[in-house]
């Protein structure tokens, strides 16, 4: 009996461009993922779909669907490359010290007050890892995870996050900002339910950490996120904004006396580190968690207390 053997030749780059375009579902947004131009993006997928005769993505949809082959062919794409980098993982595994990269993204409203107490003493500790942060949306750092751009990310809990591994860091309250010139600024504690839809600026990525309050009708929201844009306009007057408890650490006594509690119920956000499931590089995930809640422990509780104030 004679046995044919069709070897199929392919690349792992191919199978990470059809990976990303599973995860983009558009040709352009994966090349650019994948920093590469989208006409090499298309041709090697193309490449691809001709030696193995079968159609992975079908063009005429918009946004582009993967074929019912396509799909079985993706998952296997993406346990190959799960096992390639888990490969590498082994071969340093008797390193007594994190070694090479760390991807690591985070939320806007979160890296400006928790990455500076935790993460340059994290560098000095492994000096041999090389550390890149990403500043990223919600949406944005779901994609990144599940297309392995990203090894972790530093964001708020996850809803409907059942493909990630959520580890708690902490549970962080937010706090008034009020202006000087507010009706209610004397008051002591603010109850959000009493201030006009109009009168509280929210940062984009903070509205949906906030529940019920996330549903108004806010006159004025920054999608960039930025907190201290928000700060800028209550400074000069205008309505009010919340912060988390951890910015005040960089604050001093001018911008301290905008400070207000807010009444119950109030609103708090569940810091985590996020990591697609199956992610193989547990050590370098035990030692961010380990640092991260450290610092997270030792700063929240000197923080400012506005109910003491």
């Amino acid at each position: 009996m004679k046995t044919i053997i069709n070897i199929i030749y392919m690349n792992v780059s191919q199978l990470r461009y059809i990976v990303s375009v599973d995860v983009e579902r558009n040709f352009a947004r994966a090349a650019k993922l994948c920093n590469v131009a989208q006409p090499t993006l298309s041709k090697e997928i193309q490449r691809l779909e001709s030696r193995l005769d079968v159609i992975i993505f079908d063009r005429t949809c918009s946004p582009v669907v993967p074929t019912v082959k396509g799909e079985k062919l993706i998952a296997q794409a993406r346990h190959i490359l799960q096992e390639m980098s888990r490969f590498n993982l082994l071969a340093q595994s008797e390193q007594a010290s994190l070694k090479g990269e760390c991807n690591l993204a985070v939320c806007p409203s979160i890296a400006p007050y928790l990455l500076p107490l935790f993460l340059p003493d994290f560098c000095s500790l492994h000096p041999d890892l090389r550390v890149h942060v990403y500043e990223m949306s919600v949406e944005d750092t779901k994609k990144a995870l599940i297309n392995e751009t990203v090894d972790a990310a530093l964001c708020c809990k996850m809803h409907g996050g059942e493909g990630f591994y959520q580890f708690d860091i902490g549970v962080e309250p937010f706090l008034a900002y009020v202006s000087d010139q507010h009706a209610l600024y004397p008051q002591s504690k603010i109850d959000l339910s009493c201030v006009a839809e109009h009168e509280l600026h929210i940062a984009a990525d903070v509205t949906e950490q906030l529940g019920a309050l996330s549903e108004k009708e806010h006159n004025l929201v920054v999608e960039s996120g930025s907190l201290e844009t928000l700060r800028r306009f209550v400074e000069l007057g205008h309505g009010m904004t919340i912060i988390p408890k951890l910015a005040t650490l960089f604050m001093g006594e001018r911008r301290r006396r905008f400070l207000r509690a807010i009444a119950d119920p109030v609103p708090h956000r569940q810091l985590v580190l996020a990591a697609r499931r199956g992610f193989y590089k547990r050590e370098l995930l035990s030692h961010l968690k380990q640092s991260m809640r450290k610092a997270f422990d030792d700063n929240i509780s000197v923080s400012f207390d506005a109910n003491t104030a």
